[in-house]
C-alpha cells in the first residue's frame, strides 16, 4: 500500500466545494482561530466510516452538506465522501487524465456524487479494505484465543488506519507515541499489532506459520509435564523386575537369565522370549 492524503474537504449546501491540498511527507496548516483547523483529521476519520460522528460543531457543521477525502494511490485516485448524520458512505474511483484535476471533476457535485456510488458503512469498509490490502480474515496466533476469547481477535481494517496514517502536531512533538490516538489502549494495542501488516512486512501466511508454532509448543509443554510421570512409572516398573528377579534367584539358586531389570524394560519382547524358553527348558512353560 502506498497511498497519501491529497484533499479533504467539505460540499456545503450551496454545492461548492472547499478543501485542504496536503502532498506527501509534513503538512503545515496555518490559519485563524475558528477556521475549522482542528476538524481537518475529525473529517478523515468520520469519511473513512467512523462509527461517530465527531466533527466539531460550528460553520462546517451548520453549512456543510458533504464531506470527502481524496486519496492519491499509484495507479488510481479515490475518493470517499459521507453525507452529515449518515450511515451511507461514498466510493469512486477517478483514473488518469481526469485524476490530474480531481476537484474540477468532483465540482460537478450532482454528477459526480451520484447516488449509484453510496454503499452502506459497512459495505464501504470492506471494500476500502481491498484497496489497502487489509482484507485478512484471521490474524490469531494462537489457536486457543477464540475458545479461551470467545471470539476471534481484531483483525486490520480500514478503521485501523487513522491512526497508522495520522501524525497532528502534538503527535509530531510527542517523543514517547507514533501513532494517532494512542490515548486510545484498544487503538493503542491495535495499531502496534497491525502494524507489521500495515507496512507489508507480514501477510496471511505468517500468521498460519505462527498458529503452527503455537500449537508445537503446547504440545511440546505436554510432552515435557508428561516425562516426570513417565521416569516415575519406569522407576516403579524396573524397581518391581528387581525385587521379582532377586526372588526368584533366592529361591531357584540361579539367576533365570542374564537380562538385568532395565533391559527387561527396554526389551520386554525379548526378555518374555527367553523366560518362556528358560522355563520351557526346565518343564515349567505351560
Amino acid at each position: 500500500m502506498n497511498c497519501y492524503v491529497r484533499y479533504i474537504g467539505v460540499i456545503d449546501k450551496d454545492k461548492r466545494l472547499h478543501s485542504v491540498e496536503f502532498t506527501r511527507g509534513l503538512n503545515i496548516i496555518t490559519g485563524k482561530s475558528s477556521t475549522g483547523k482542528s476538524a481537518i483529521l475529525e473529517i478523515f476519520d468520520y469519511c473513512l466510516g467512523s462509527s461517530e460522528d465527531t466533527i466539531p460543531d460550528g460553520t462546517l457543521t451548520d453549512r456543510g452538506d458533504t464531506f470527502f477525502t481524496v486519496l492519491q494511490f499509484p495507479s488510481l485516485t479515490l475518493v470517499v465522501a459521507r453525507a452529515a448524520a449518515s450511515k451511507r458512505c461514498f466510493l469512486r474511483e477517478v483514473t488518469w487524465p481526469e485524476s490530474e484535476d480531481v476537484l474540477e471533476l468532483m465540482g460537478h457535485v450532482e454528477y459526480f456524487f451520484d447516488n449509484r456510488f453510496y454503499i452502506h458503512k459497512d459495505a464501504f469498509l470492506k471494500t476500502l479494505g481491498k484497496y489497502f490490502g487489509v482484507t485478512m480474515e484471521n490474524i490469531d496466533r494462537d489457536p486457543m484465543y477464540k475458545e479461551v476469547a470467545g471470539s476471534k481477535g481484531a483483525t486490520p481494517s480500514v478503521r485501523s488506519f487513522p491512526s497508522f496514517m495520522l501524525q497532528h502536531q502534538n503527535l509530531v512533538a510527542n517523543k514517547h507515541a507514533i501513532f494517532y490516538r494512542f490515548d486510545e489502549k484498544v487503538k493503542r494495542d491495535q495499531a502496534i499489532d497491525h502494524f507489521k501488516i500495515f507496512m507489508g512486512i507480514v501477510k496471511e501466511e505468517y500468521f498460519d506459520i505462527a498458529k503452527d508454532l503455537t500449537e508445537a509448543a503446547y504440545e511440546l509443554r505436554r510432552v515435557e509435564l508428561k516425562i516426570p510421570k513417565d521416569e516415575k512409572v519406569r522407576e516403579e516398573t524396573i524397581g518391581k523386575f528387581d525385587r521379582l528377579l532377586t526372588e526368584y534367584q533366592a529361591l531357584a539358586g540361579l539367576p533365570l537369565f542374564e537380562m538385568t531389570a532395565d533391559e527387561i524394560f527396554i526389551r520386554p519382547s525379548q526378555a518374555l522370549n527367553l523366560m518362556k524358553r528358560h522355563l520351557g527348558h526346565r518343564g515349567w512353560a505351560s
